[in-house]
């Protein structure tokens, strides 16, 4: 799926954390673990 990046990010919003990632299992297998969220940015 192509992208353009339009502007800048200029906020980020943490939206969950922890158990709230439904793939949680799935990144700690393959990427180790850690404090994993799930960002929300915003672009002005």
């Amino acid at each position: 799926m192509p992208f353009e990046i339009v502007g800048e990010i200029t906020q980020i919003e943490t939206i969950a954390a922890g158990k709230g990632i439904r793939d949680l299992q799935r990144l700690r297998r393959l990427y180790g673990r850690g404090r994993w969220r799930k960002l929300k940015e915003a672009v002005c």
